[in-house]
């Protein structure tokens, strides 16, 4: 899964997928803002068990940091990627 309204993060994420010749593919692509991360938005995140979810902790990190923890409640087995600035690791750890 892919969360992010970065176009040029997503280009590099599609190519880089595209490219790498692994069997890996975007089932999910959620292109709207992390404010529009729903409970209907997780519960299809949840219902595809994804193995990895890419997500975009560019802009406010705050939305980010939620959203995270989000997923990973719904997901515990899903490896959380984040994309971005870099952040203090205590910041990253309350989102797992």
């Amino acid at each position: 899964a892919l969360i992010s309204t970065d176009d040029d993060l997503r280009e590099t994420v599609f190519r880089s997928i595209r490219d790498s010749g692994l069997p890996l593919r975007i089932d999910l692509d959620i292109a709207a803002g992390l404010h529009f991360l729903d409970p209907e938005r997780l519960e299809r995140l949840r219902s595809l068990e994804p193995q990895v979810v890419i997500l975009d902790l560019g802009g406010d990190p705050e939305p980010a940091i939620r959203a995270a923890s989000a997923i990973a409640s719904g997901n515990p087995r899903a490896a959380l990627v984040g994309v971005g600035p870099e952040l203090e690791a205590s910041r990253l750890l309350d989102a797992m």
